[in-house]
């Protein structure tokens, strides 16, 4: 059975936990409507661009890196 996640458009993150390994990782809709996520298997270089491309940059997300 597949679990479908249903995110909040506003850009408000969540957080998803992988039912294989069971890591946890930030995920949010962005304005393009495209699902984004920020798991620890990306560096924090990574998710700063990440952030910075979807002009995320001022956001509380920010202060969880």
């Amino acid at each position: 059975m597949k679990t479908i996640h249903l995110l909040p458009k506003d850009g408000t993150p969540c957080i998803r936990k992988s039912i294989c390994t069971g890591e946890e990782s930030l995920v949010f809709i962005t304005q393009e409507n495209k699902q984004l996520e920020l798991g620890s298997y990306r560096t924090a270089k990574e998710k700063v661009k990440l952030l910075n491309e979807y002009g995320l940059e001022n956001t509380k997300l920010k202060e969880i890196f």
